[in-house]
């Protein structure tokens, strides 16, 4: 991760979770199994500007070209995206839980 610009991903939990706290702007295609819990998974990124999301029934390669293209060649938006993904994004949700855990145990 440390080398893009962008990426093209599903959305799991924890997915959505490595690419919010690096800052990475991000092109979602959830998978579209279960109870849409991947769409779920990604829907504060969109909502925040962080990421955009392409339903997997319309993913295809010129959806995937295109998304790719506007995410790499408008760096201001690149830039705004990941402004938004690090501001959502929780970079020390270990330590947090291990407080928590603390907490609790005490």
């Amino acid at each position: 991760f440390a080398a893009v610009d962008a990426v093209v991903c599903r959305a799991g939990s924890a997915t959505v979770a490595e690419v919010t706290a690096l800052g990475i702007p991000a092109m979602y295609v959830p998978l579209p199994h279960g109870n849409g819990e991947q769409a779920h998974n990604c829907a504060a990124a969109v909502e925040a500007g962080a990421a955009v999301s392409v339903d997997d029934a319309r993913f295809s390669a010129s959806a995937f070209a295109l998304g790719l293209e506007n995410l790499l060649l408008d760096r201001s938006r690149r830039d705004r995206m990941s402004k938004a993904a690090r501001e959502l994004g929780i970079v020390d949700a270990a330590q947090t839980l291990a407080g928590i855990a603390e907490e609790v145990a005490s």
